[in-house]
């Protein structure tokens, strides 16, 4: 959608008549499209007749808004996507997301204007992008100082027809025009075809309110044109089987779904997998993984999500790469020298100390890189004691729920780069026992080259 003819003044003013005109309903997608030609007929004639004034087009998209919403009562009229800044946004990051491109080129996305005002902020609810694997929100927060929303927009869980929804999520934001748009992406799709969103939205940035929205959403486009290929291969890892189920092809985007299970931790593929076509890579978007023990097993599923195949090859090939549990004592005294190496070569050495009796704690350090930033399972660090017993440590590890934005585009990093970690732990043992060491039972170790599957995909 292009307003390039349309002043930012305008814009700015048409945005307040066009939000203050906006109901729950939906607009026609014909209504829609023949307001937004209006609105862009009435700035082209305004382009080329100089002596027309800003008043006079708000008293133009006034009398054409005023008669929609006459003719059709209860309907939800045009909204703020339709002016630039949201556009703009999805413009600006479809180099990375090709499959919002795509929606854009194919109208996919789901028009919504569910929006609340508090504190001085307004939160909008614009477009909605679902599909059987994910849902992507796009939202604008309008007030004093945008740059303030950047942190975070901390809230509840997410409902969809009133029940928790969604295992995780990812987000992202920019600032145009003095306006904060955002988009919250879902790792999950909604669980039935149709019904309500409800995002409980209770600070921005560093203010707290009220912003709770609901808005209907559904699926059933994009799940009519997904297909889904499924396989059996298994793979023999150290500590169990890793194995491929099904390859989800979504117009918006490429699902590998795997499935792990074990007597160790599940292996982290999350990273540096890689899915390859006949045509070359397949850019990653995002993964995600969900595990847990059963009985005395470790059991974890695996959504690594890829851009858009298109064309639709006859077979892909899924590389894997990533950290694999190895079992491998660390220990370090808490008296001498009080460092030591991991299985791995890795130094592990005690920063500070302080013991009082059963009571004590410790800050320990030890270097990671960029393909391996956790060498430790951080719950597993223990405390023996003199008696040859074992004690869990409570460690101190900073964490924070909310949805979560960021402003810019991630940076490239350089793998080889080394980082000193600190983390401090904290026990208290029972009466009688003194902490005599710090142990960890076992380490990740990063593999670039763990295997591959390759996929046969049938034609449609």
């Amino acid at each position: 959608m292009n307003f390039d003819d349309i002043s930012p003044e305008q814009e700015k003013n048409i945005r307040e008549k066009l939000n203050n005109w906006a109901e729950k309903s939906k607009l026609p997608a014909e209504k829609s499209l023949r307001l937004k030609q209006m609105v862009k007929d009435l700035a082209i004639r305004e382009k080329k007749n100089q002596r027309l004034k800003i008043v006079g087009s708000l008293a133009a998209v006034a009398v054409i808004l005023i008669m929609f919403v006459t003719t059709w009562p209860g309907m939800r009229s045009w909204a703020v996507e339709n002016l630039p800044v949201v556009g703009r946004y999805i413009a600006n990051w479809s180099s990375l997301e090709k499959g919002w491109q795509w929606a854009e080129e194919h109208e996919m996305f789901q028009e919504i204007l569910a929006a609340k005002t508090d504190q001085g902020y307004t939160f909008r609810v614009h477009r909605i992008l679902a599909d059987p694997t994910q849902t992507t929100i796009i939202y604008t927060v309008e007030g004093n100082n945008p740059a303030s929303i950047t942190r975070e927009l901390g809230g509840h869980d997410i409902l969809f027809n009133g029940s928790s929804f969604a295992s995780g999520m990812g987000a992202r934001g920019d600032i145009i025009d003095g306006v904060f748009v955002g988009s919250i992406e879902l790792s999950d799709g909604l669980p039935e075809k149709s019904g309500t969103l409800k995002l409980p939205v209770r600070q921005i940035g560093n203010v707290k309110g009220n912003w709770d929205v609901s808005f209907p959403v559904n699926r059933v486009a994009l799940t009519e044109l997904t297909r889904i290929v499924p396989d059996n291969q298994n793979m023999a890892l150290p500590n169990g089987i890793l194995s491929i189920e099904e390859l989800v092809l979504v117009p918006t985007q490429t699902v590998v779904k795997l499935r792990y299970k074990g007597e160790e931790h599940a292996p982290d593929l999350t990273r540096e997998v890689k899915l390859i076509t006949p045509g070359g890579l397949v850019k990653p978007r995002d993964g995600g993984a969900h595990g847990t023990r059963v009985s005395d097993s470790w059991e974890q599923t695996y959504d690594l999500e890829f851009q858009r195949l298109d064309p639709v090859p006859s077979e892909v090939t899924l590389e894997l790469a990533g950290l694999v549990y190895q079992k491998g004592e660390t220990r370090i005294p808490l008296s001498g020298k009080q460092s030591s190496f991991a299985p791995d070569g890795r130094e592990v050495q005690i920063m500070d100390l302080q013991q009082n009796g059963r009571i004590g704690g410790a800050t320990i350090s030890y270097v990671t890189d960029e393909k391996n930033p956790w060498p430790f399972s951080i719950p597993e660090w223990q405390v023996l004691d003199e008696q040859g017993k074992m004690h869990r440590t409570r460690p101190e590890i900073e964490s924070s729920v909310s949805m979560a934005v960021g402003s810019k585009q991630p940076e490239a990093t350089d793998d080889s780069t080394d980082k000193e970690y600190e983390l401090k732990l904290s026990w208290e043992l029972p009466r009688g026992s003194k902490a005599v060491a710090l142990i960890n039972t076992g380490y990740w170790e990063y593999r670039d080259k763990m295997g591959s599957f390759t996929i046969q995909i049938p034609k449609d």
